[in-house]
């Protein structure tokens, strides 16, 4: 079963605006990967772990923190 499937199985719902947009913070991980990256060798690490796309990565980040915020502000009742 996929990790989604799971996640959203054990939201409650009236509370379902209140967490985090695990679907849009996914489409944001793959932006953020270089869309010419392939597995060639897996020995090789450097392989393994795709470039990213910086400016990307900062969309990432900012929007998980607005993301997270957003839980706080709703866990603290504020």
């Amino acid at each position: 079963m996929k990790f989604s499937h799971i996640l959203f199985s054990h939201l409650t719902p009236e509370w379902r605006a209140h967490y985090i947009d695990y679907d849009a913070l996914k489409v944001l991980v793959y932006k953020m990967v270089s869309q010419d990256w392939t597995k060639k060798d897996e020995d090789d690490l450097d392989q393994l772990i795709p470039p990213v796309d910086e400016d990307k990565q900062t969309e990432f980040f900012d929007e998980i923190q607005r993301q997270l915020d957003g839980v706080n502000s709703f866990y603290r009742g504020t």
